[in-house]
């Protein structure tokens, strides 16, 4: 990763059936880059980028993950607008422009068959009480949130500001659970049933700026 004078993060990096993508600078503060790191070289390659530019990466703010079904990357500055890349053509396209979900960071998401949509570590309060995990429902395009019961068989809850929140997220293709990772302090699995999928309306805000 490359680092800023500040300190902030300009990288992001998750592993694909064709290898590690790197999602860079590229050439300054204003384009982002994709980078595959091809195993037999041992080199960093630049991927094609068809249709548009991707923005810098940065932080927690911005995050991308493999989609399995569709064979492409989704990515993503606070979860809006959602951009779709193809792996196979190198086409980049835009999947929406509808504002951002209160209370997320992208760097902790990842996309889970089981539900075909791309669960997010952000946690938030839905109107009628209920506490939930942030999810971009990639047939509907829009982010709504779902109700969670982790191995401890517990909601995950807001008792913390959000920034105060260090967690990450993983998917288990083999054993099908998502793994939230807090600090080393805690490891809770959580396996999503289709059927019994609890969702409610997730708040949206204009995308920052």
């Amino acid at each position: 990763p490359t680092w800023n004078t500040e300190g902030g993060s300009f990288a992001n990096m998750k592993g694909t059936p064709k290898g590690v993508i790197f999602w860079g600078r590229g050439d300054g503060r204003v384009n982002g880059e994709l980078k595959l790191f091809n195993n037999i070289s041992k080199k960093w390659e630049v991927l094609p980028i068809k249709g548009g530019g991707i923005p810098v990466a940065y932080g927690d703010t911005g995050g991308m993950c493999y989609d399995s079904k569709r064979d492409c990357l989704w990515l993503a500055h606070f979860g809006a607008p959602m951009q779709r890349y193809d792996m196979k053509t190198g086409e980049l396209t835009q999947d929406s422009s509808t504002g951002q979900p209160e209370n997320i960071y992208m760097r902790g998401t990842a996309y889970i068959p089981e539900i075909d949509m791309l669960l997010n570590v952000g946690r938030v309060n839905g109107p009628d009480g209920q506490i939930g995990n942030l999810a971009y429902d990639i047939q509907n395009k829009k982010w709504v949130a779902i109700q969670l019961l982790c191995s401890d068989n517990l909601p995950r809850t807001n008792e913390k500001p959000y920034s105060e929140i260090n967690l990450d997220l993983y998917y288990d293709p083999i054993l099908k659970i998502a793994i939230f990772h807090s600090n080393q302090m805690e490891i809770l699995l959580t396996r999503i049933d289709k059927t019994n999928l609890k969702i409610f309306e997730a708040k949206i805000v204009q995308p920052k700026k």
